[in-house]
């Protein structure tokens, strides 16, 4: 299959911004320090760069990528995904491998382990077509056990991999950053640092492979718990007269204030459940239970999140 795909113009991400809005000027800073750094050679050895995986978390990660000048070839399973690539100039493939023909980097942003598996090492996974000494970048959450066991099937195809979770940090003036915790060889990780400081605003190294998913474990015990509690809290507000947008909003400057808090309140002002918000979080809960078993770790906590959570996306919309 020829890898010649439809491309159109380039448009310019945001970077440490709001995903709902960006200005002109905004847009054009950001440019402006792709360029800048493009020039001055950072990232030059690492110029065929393969992502995977275009959806909420991973559509404005690669159009940063894709402003510093970056050859950027893209992979996403919904045809409409792939559309809205080729109209920001990136070029787009029908299959993963095609995709990372070459490539020195590939970056996942996919559901879950599973999609990893399949995009990785699938009968047209990126394993199969990438460069020798390539590196896997995989922004999502799984088991730590699971992320070991893949890059250790990496390593197989001369290939290197560092996990790195990523978890949004929502700021009062609806504006985002993001935050990542790195595991995987140092070596590996050295070499893509400058490229994921493009788009992540944090970047932490842990220590091995599947160290940076067990921070995201820990991470996601406490936003998902949290979310838990707040829906339980918008109960008893209720009960008061108080909607749980004004609690949210009476609350913002109060010691209850959090990310948590202000993912919350702008994602009922667009008027997603609670539970939608926190989709991801309840499925990575599934994780955490799974390692409380294996270690034999209580964790009630976490069950009784994942029954409030669930009770909350059975409900009607507050």
């Amino acid at each position: 299959m020829s890898r010649g795909p439809e491309s159109g113009p380039l448009r310019l991400c945001f970077h440490g911004m709001s995903t709902h809005s960006k200005s002109s000027k905004q847009r054009l800073q950001a440019s402006r320090r792709g360029e800048r750094l493009l020039n001055e050679g950072w990232l030059r050895s690492m110029t065929n760069v393969t992502w995977i995986g275009i959806g909420r978390m991973g559509w404005p990660m690669a159009v940063c990528v894709a402003s510093t000048g970056h050859s950027l070839s893209v992979y996403d399973s919904a045809p409409d995904k792939r559309e809205r690539a080729r109209s920001y100039g990136m070029r787009t493939y029908s299959d993963p491998a095609l995709a990372a023909e070459d490539a020195d980097v590939t970056i996942l942003c996919v559901k879950d382990g599973r999609a990893v598996d399949e995009a990785v090492f699938g009968s047209r996974g990126v394993a199969r077509s990438m460069a020798q000494g390539g590196i896997i970048v995989d922004h999502g959450t799984m088991d730590p056990d699971e992320c070991r066991a893949m890059a250790l099937r990496a390593q197989s195809h001369g290939l290197s991999w560092v996990d790195a979770p990523v978890s949004r940090h929502a700021l009062q003036n609806g504006e985002e950053s993001l935050v990542s915790w790195l595991g995987g060889e140092q070596a590996a990780i050295t070499r893509v640092e400058p490229l994921l400081k493009q788009y992540i605003a944090e970047l932490l190294p842990v220590g091995s492979s599947g160290a940076g998913q067990a921070v995201k474990c820990c991470n996601q015990l406490i936003v998902a718990g949290s979310a838990a509690l707040w829906d339980s809290t918008f109960e008893l507000s209720q009960v008061f007269g108080i909607t749980p947008l004004k609690l949210l909003r009476l609350l913002r400057n109060g010691a209850a204030g959090s990310p948590v808090r202000n993912l919350l309140e702008g994602g009922l002002e667009r008027g997603e459940p609670v539970a939608t918000i926190f989709a991801n979080a309840v499925k990575d809960l599934r994780t955490i239970l799974h390692q409380a078993e294996k270690h034999r770790l209580p964790l009630t906590l976490a069950a009784d999140a994942v029954a409030q959570l669930e009770r909350a996306r059975d409900a009607k919309p507050i």
